[in-house]
């Protein structure tokens, strides 16, 4: 599922409310819309992410890890290092670009 949210202003701080909303549930506040997604996260149980519209060319494509294919790990905004697995989800880079 996808959702286009236009009017976001990026740079205005994260509602106090929100932030407390996420700090209970052990998560930091980053940016507004990184705080947005993770809050959405929250209310629905299901992880997602946000893409700048603007910056994108392509379309962003989904799809689950190769297993077998190895790729470096990676370091989450929580300074976690963490590596991909054949269930893991996936946005290969040359889906999602930025223009």
């Amino acid at each position: 599922m996808a959702r286009t949210v236009r009017g976001v202003d990026a740079t205005r701080p994260t509602p106090p409310w929100m932030t407390s909303r996420l700090r209970l549930a052990g998560i930091r506040s980053i940016s507004l819309p990184v705080d947005i997604s993770n809050y959405v996260m929250l209310e629905l149980g299901q992880p997602t992410h946000c893409y700048d519209l603007d910056k994108l060319s392509g379309d962003i494509v989904v799809r689950r890890a190769v297993a077998g294919r190895r790729s470096p790990p990676w370091t989450t905004r929580s300074a976690r290092s963490t590596s991909r697995t054949s269930s893991s989800p996936t946005v290969p880079a040359r889906s999602a670009l930025p223009a």
